[in-house]
């Protein structure tokens, strides 16, 4: 039985097929203009899930590599500043060696004293370093607080804390970027016991102070350590003829040491084994401390070394008080520069796992882009032959179509 198709029929199939042809024309010219296998993720649901996941793994990879740029620039920052902090270092123990020779003078060791000082406002610099983001490295999480500064009694404070600043370096390893300066400069062994001073904040005048105490007697402190001692100002009828006077107690029991002792100002005072001054004008109820401790922090070690030079003459007491001065300083600053090599160490290890980290981080991103250059990159002569190829059945499509809906009886009459 033959099938008849109408003139219609043949004209419907005819535009469908061309509009088909020339859809994927269009599709061949598009994946050609954008570079693209796939123009939609319905084109491939599968393979654009793994695109995605390629593309979100490279983007991570880039992040990573901008933590370890970071990284990098806090730690060779804080590596420059601690190398600088040790050359310092061996610098004042060399002058302390020096300050030992029996043929240098008072004025010789008043002119090393000098240098001492002049290395005590390099090493304030150097502890308060920025790293390349301007934050101060020693500061703890505190980067945009400068970390050591010095108070008008000559002691050294840190304002920052103990906290270290931590960057993702990938998936499983997190990287301190930062060291405190508190556990590098400040908790630092000392030779023997020693003392901290402080002065109460909230004594009625700001511009009286406690100096940093100095262990004269080391034998009566270390009968008397770790006890603390709390000194308040009495009323000034506690005392005849009246006048200012504090009384020592005990703090842990609050038993008196020295009961209204006369105050004179900028006069040295001894408690314990323990010398200092109290500079300004207490008033009653002021409080002062002088606390124990089994450490002294590096900017006391050099100005206990420089105040000593300056003070301590050629006579034979000064002169045996001024060895064992150098004994316990060239002990403290081994610790010290021990301190700092040891935080060179650690922050020389962060280093070399940032570096394999990051070698690490390109090679997965390298291999990332070339399983998605396989999965979504067209391939280009592949495309302009098949362009070529849909374009020429087009053409002869459209050919066939106007020959075919030209034919008429009339046009053989």
């Amino acid at each position: 039985m033959a099938v008849r198709i109408s003139s219609n029929q043949a004209f419907e199939s005819s535009v469908t097929q061309m509009i088909d042809l020339n859809a994927q024309v269009l599709r061949t010219q598009e994946q050609i203009s954008t570079s693209k296998k796939n123009l939609s993720a319905a084109d491939d649901p599968l393979n654009s899930t793994r695109i995605l996941q390629l593309q979100q793994s490279i983007t991570l990879r880039d992040q990573y590599s901008t933590n370890l740029d970071t990284l990098d620039g806090a730690l060779r920052s804080e590596e420059s500043a601690l190398d600088s902090i040790a050359t310092n270092i061996n610098r004042v123990r060399s002058l302390a060696v020096s300050a030992g020779d029996g043929t240098y003078s008072f004025d010789d060791r008043k002119s090393l004293a000098l240098e001492i000082g002049q290395r005590v406002d390099e090493l304030l610099s150097l502890t308060n370093t920025k790293d390349p983001n301007g934050e101060f490295i020693f500061a703890g999480f505190q980067g945009y607080t400068e970390p050591f500064v010095e108070l008008q009694d000559g002691q050294f404070v840190y304002q920052g804390d103990e906290g270290q600043r931590f960057v993702k370096a990938d998936e499983a390893t997190n990287l301190a970027r930062n060291n405190p300066g508190k556990s590098i400069f400040i908790d630092i062994p000392s030779a023997n016991n020693t003392v901290t001073t402080s002065t109460d904040p909230t004594n009625s005048d700001s511009d009286t102070y406690i100096t940093a105490g100095t262990v004269v007697d080391q034998t009566a402190y270390d009968a008397f350590y770790p006890e603390d001692i709390v000194i308040e100002f009495n009323a000034e009828t506690n005392v005849t003829p009246n006048g200012p006077n504090f009384t020592a107690y005990e703090k842990s029991t609050g038993e008196p040491i020295l009961v209204d002792q006369s105050y004179v100002p900028g006069q040295e005072v001894q408690i314990e084994g323990v010398a200092f001054k109290i500079v300004g004008s207490p008033n009653p109820g002021d409080n002062f401390s002088i606390d124990s401790s089994s450490k002294q922090d590096i900017f006391t070690t050099y100005k206990l070394l420089e105040d000593g030079l300056n003070t301590l003459t050629d006579t034979p007491a000064d002169q045996d008080l001024l060895e064992t001065l150098l004994h316990d300083t060239l002990i403290n600053l081994d610790n010290a520069l021990n301190s700092v090599i040891n935080t060179q160490s650690d922050v020389g290890g962060r280093m070399n796992i940032a570096d394999t980290s990051r070698e690490t981080q390109e090679e997965v991103k390298l291999v990332s882009q070339e399983v998605l250059s396989d999965l979504q990159d067209l391939d280009y002569s592949a495309a302009v032959s098949k362009l070529s190829y849909q374009t020429f059945v087009l053409e002869a499509t459209q050919l066939s179509y106007t020959k075919v809906s030209g034919l008429s009886l009339f046009n053989t009459i």
